[in-house]
């Protein structure tokens, strides 16, 4: 179930999606964004959700079989839901990034907004008081379509916005989007038996598992707007690969801890017959193994970040 919130993230990036080749050219953004920025936070849904894939076929056809899958998965989620109805999935996700968006490259005295509904639904009174340049954070967490990982994610604009017609109409330039990701991915083949697997997580598994996935992808926005991130806006991503821990992965490595990677990459986020959709952003990954012990995950402490890796402004 797509919160409206969630169907917006996606409207604007299309809005903003740019056509063709891997490297875009780098945002001109000041650093830090501003002195006393804005940071805007969608409210995610209350429900942790399933991703349903956009199907293929077009027309009726693909309708139906889009609904129908929608109606599969939201069955399948429903136990998760109930195993997590007292985890405040929005209540943790600001308190990461009220703790983590003060920085150099964001701004020293963020000002954070809880924003439900868009400001151009608003009341003209509201919508006047939206403010002119900010940071709209659009954070999610889900499962997907497979059961292959569970995922927690942040689509991350910054817009500038102008009032038109004697303040009656809000026009919203977006300057730069990316997509910030952390997952848990299920190294089993059926869906059948990754359901089961995840099934098989007690629910304090699950909730270290969205705590310490909301705190990466709070830090990869944090990175991504330093310095040492800004050095890799516009660089050519073309084939990259790298190998972590026995895996390879595309994209360029950022950051690596005891079990889970950082990239830096092109990342496909939606599909439709034949056209791909592409956003840059960074993706975390934490291999689980294939059998899960729950009891050493729960005491295994949480390493911390690692320092980024070093660019080489040669590469790439």
């Amino acid at each position: 179930m797509l919160s409206r919130m969630i169907r917006l993230a996606v409207v604007l990036a299309a809005l903003f999606w740019p056509c063709g080749g891997w490297a875009a050219k780098p945002p001109n953004l000041p650093t830090p964004l501003g002195e006393r920025f804005a940071v805007e936070i969608t409210p995610a849904a209350e429900e942790i959700s399933v991703i349903s894939p956009i199907p293929r076929q077009g027309g009726l056809i693909g309708m139906i079989a889009g609904n129908m899958a929608v109606k599969r998965d939201e069955a399948l989620v429903a136990s998760f839901r109930d195993r997590l109805l007292k985890y405040d999935f929005n209540a943790r996700m600001r308190a990461a990034l009220e703790s983590t968006l003060p920085s150099e490259g964001v701004s020293p005295q963020p000002w954070f907004l809880r924003v439900e509904t868009p400001w151009t639904e608003q009341p003209d009174e509201a919508m006047a008081q939206a403010p002119r340049d900010a940071l709209v954070l659009v954070p999610s967490y889900a499962f997907d379509p497979w059961f292959r990982g569970l995922d927690v994610q942040i689509d991350a604009y910054v817009v500038k916005r102008y009032l038109k017609n004697k303040g009656k109409r809000l026009e919203t330039q977006i300057r730069f989007h990316r997509r910030y990701a952390f997952a848990y991915s299920n190294p089993l083949k059926g869906k059948d038996e990754r359901i089961a697997y995840w099934q098989s997580a007690p629910t304090p598994a699950l909730e270290k598992m969205l705590d310490h996935a909301i705190r990466q992808a709070a830090e990869m926005i944090a990175f991504d707007f330093s310095a040492e991130g800004r050095a890799h806006w516009g660089r050519n991503l073309r084939m990259t690969r790298f190998e972590a821990n026995g895996r390879e992965y595309s994209g360029r490595l950022l950051r690596r801890g005891q079990h889970w990677v950082w990239a830096l990459g092109a990342l496909q986020y939606s599909e439709q017959g034949s056209a791909h959709y592409w956003n840059f952003g960074i993706t975390g990954d934490w291999p689980l193994p294939p059998d899960a012990d729950w009891e050493a995950f729960l005491a295994q402490p949480i390493d911390v970040l690692d320092a980024p890796a070093p660019v080489d402004p040669s590469a790439g």
